[in-house]
């Protein structure tokens, strides 16, 4: 494609108009395109003003190389927004009465597929990491793309990139907290572990129903498509703060046991027996409850309420009532141990008088009578 004009004069003159005089000297002309913002959109944009000039001959090298490579139907007509923006700002602020004013010009970009697909992510990339700077290349013009859809993609990159720093610090500050209260390294170890195996089992089933495809039918999701970054962010916070207060009242009785009687199955089973009906008739109001998001006709409450039901019943059903019983059976006295260097550091947080009874049958007895 071959450059188009030069900047109709008209506009010139007018942005030459409004310029304000500085210190009674006329303010001098305002250079050509110094910026371009490639702004995709999935709708046109019917209410921009275009009077302004065209694109410079820059500009328009980087309009003939998207459309060359990109996969993208550009508009084949002039920018239909022109302004002004300082030095180095890409965000289109008018700031015609101020020093520092560059041009800079708007052109609509229409992807091929929609928002979420994968390929308009690709196009995102390609755009600024190979066509945008070799189309650009030893030139003065600065050029970005923006739009809505960038702005979704470049959001769900960040959250998606902070992820892991947020488990990490979710997992380390409850692994602290549970060896604080129960003076274990291995049990906070486990919880974390159980934890993290309930969150994994609440993303696979949203990923196979939502994003697969999997019975969506039967869920009300009859297209797949992907999934929002910030509902794994919400799942996992809520999801952890469940599973860990199950895990804290589970063990806090089993460690009531152990300081009582010395004896690891014997704390384990009692613990157990106590606690393991409450918990189970806790976790099945929680999943009624989130198990009626399912019926709503959005998709992200679909998706929360799905995951967060199936979760809810793996983590109450298997986890807290049969695999932490058989491990901590497993691991025997270890379960309780803290190293002696740990010990005299860290504070004691109990959470009701664990003090052992030197005979708790007798007092009970005595107080009958």
């Amino acid at each position: 494609m071959d450059p188009v004009g030069p900047p109709h004069p008209g506009a010139s003159r007018r942005l030459r108009a409004r310029g304000p005089r500085h210190h009674g000297r006329p303010r001098r002309p305002l250079p050509r395109h110094a910026a371009g913002i490639i702004r995709l959109q999935h709708r046109p944009d019917h209410g921009v003003d275009d009077h302004l000039s065209r694109l410079s001959p820059a500009g328009a090298r980087v309009r003939a190389r998207v459309q060359r490579t990109a996969p993208a139907r550009l508009a084949d007509r002039q920018p239909r927004r022109s302004g002004d923006v300082r030095d180095g700002d890409h965000r289109g602020r008018p700031c015609l009465r101020r020093r520092g004013c560059q041009r800079a010009d708007v052109l609509p970009g229409l992807p091929v597929g929609s928002p979420q697909a994968k390929s308009t992510s690709q196009l995102i990339t390609r755009l600024r990491t190979t066509v945008i700077p070799q189309a650009t290349q030893g030139g003065h013009l600065t050029v970005y793309v923006g739009g809505q859809t960038a702005l979704a993609n470049d959001f769900a990159a960040q959250l998606s990139s902070k992820l892991p720093i947020f488990v990490l610090m979710v997992v380390a500050l409850s692994f602290l907290l549970l060896m604080v209260v129960f003076r274990s390294v291995l049990i906070p170890a486990a919880a974390a572990v159980m934890n993290l195996l309930s969150a994994a089992a609440a993303f696979g089933v949203i990923v196979a129903v939502f994003q697969w495809g999997w019975i969506g039918n039967l869920v009300g999701a009859p297209r797949s498509g992907p999934i929002q970054p910030l509902i794994p962010i919400l799942m996992f916070a809520v999801l952890f703060g469940l599973s860990m207060d199950y895990e804290v009242f589970l063990v806090s009785r089993m460690h009531e046991e152990w300081l009582r009687r010395r004896d690891n199955s014997q704390a384990v089973n009692a613990g157990l027996a106590i606690t393991g009906r409450t918990i189970t008739s806790a976790a099945l109001i929680m999943i009624v409850v989130f198990a009626a998001f399912v019926t709503t006709t959005d998709r992200n409450i679909k998706m929360i309420g799905l995951g967060m039901a199936t979760a809810i019943a793996l983590d109450s059903l298997i986890v807290r009532t049969m695999l932490v019983p058989a491990i901590m059976h497993t691991l025997g006295r270890a379960n309780w141990y803290l190293p002696g260097w740990l010990e005299h550091r860290l504070p004691h947080l109990d959470l009701e008088d664990d003090a052992p009874s030197s005979a708790p049958e007798a007092e009970l007895v005595a107080v009958g009578r």
